[in-house]
């Protein structure tokens, strides 16, 4: 595997950014969120297609009404969310303006890729979007889709938009540098998979054992095999350290890379959970 070969040439790269990169004990967290807009600028400047599939409403509507209790019922949960895309959005398009960018929410559900009319509608929407000066931000609609909020599917949406867009990279920025063969934060003696080849059923036993954010590494995984089916290049990485983007955009060893599959399946024939 050449990490360099399959980043190189990348012109369309989905970026899914969680919960705990967007957020800290006081909210959002604006000077990260800045630090990742200055290098998505970086990249719109080579022009490379961008898009943000973002965590965070809840965390940030949590913070925003003061509720520190995370056993919420499913209606408040989706309550919180409400009031925290708004925050969400609100943050996004301030620090992207100062960089000459306007910011598209884009709220979507499963049922919108299950409908092939949807599908192409999202699509065309998108596309327009890339042709002005605005970054498309994408997150599960967590007023409507209880199912998202239990089990936390922002990495299997980040999969699936990267599937729409036929993107050539997927970077899913979390709050640990990547697989490791166990969870680091329990054993010391934990090793980082800096490259893997082929999904296997080993892999996913590391992953089965490690958790981050709402979603956890498994779901991760599993986002990423559905992205290397269709010949996506999918890369886990730290997104509370500088500079990750740039890094990996340059070709330099960060995270954990999955290798597109040589024989892709085309994304109509992709399973949507």
């Amino acid at each position: 595997m050449n990490r360099k070969e399959l980043i190189k040439n990348a012109k369309c790269v989905v970026i899914k950014i969680g919960t705990y990169v967007l957020t800290s004990d006081t909210g959002l967290n604006r000077a990260r969120i800045s630090r990742i807009a200055t290098e998505i600028d970086e990249l719109r400047k080579q022009n490379i297609k961008v898009i943000i599939v973002s965590s965070g409403a809840i965390g940030a509507g949590m913070k925003a009404l003061g509720i520190r209790k995370h056993s919420l019922t499913i209606s408040k949960k989706q309550a919180v969310a409400a009031v925290g895309q708004n925050k969400l959005m609100h943050t996004y398009e301030e620090i992207f303006k100062k960089r000459g960018y306007h910011t598209a929410q884009i709220l979507l559900t499963r049922d919108d890729f299950k409908s092939r009319l949807r599908y192409l509608n999202i699509r065309n929407t998108i596309m327009e979007l890339f042709k002005e000066k605005v970054i498309p931000i994408v997150n599960e609609n967590d007023t409507v889709a209880t199912d998202e909020i239990k089990f936390g599917d922002n990495d299997t949406l980040s999969a699936l938009v990267a599937n729409l867009l036929d993107a050539d990279l997927l970077i899913m920025l979390s709050n640990i540098d990547g697989l490791f063969t166990v969870d680091p934060k329990k054993n010391k003696q934990a090793s980082l998979i800096s490259e893997v080849d082929k999904i296997q059923s080993k892999i996913e036993s590391y992953a089965s054992d490690s958790k981050t954010g709402t979603g956890g590494m498994l779901t991760k995984i599993t986002a990423a095999k559905m992205g290397t089916q269709s010949g996506v290049t999918v890369i886990i990485a730290n997104g509370l350290k500088k500079n990750t983007l740039s890094k990996i955009m340059n070709g330099e060893k960060v995270g954990t890379i999955f290798s597109p599959k040589d024989e892709v399946i085309h994304r109509d024939n992709l399973v949507i959970l």
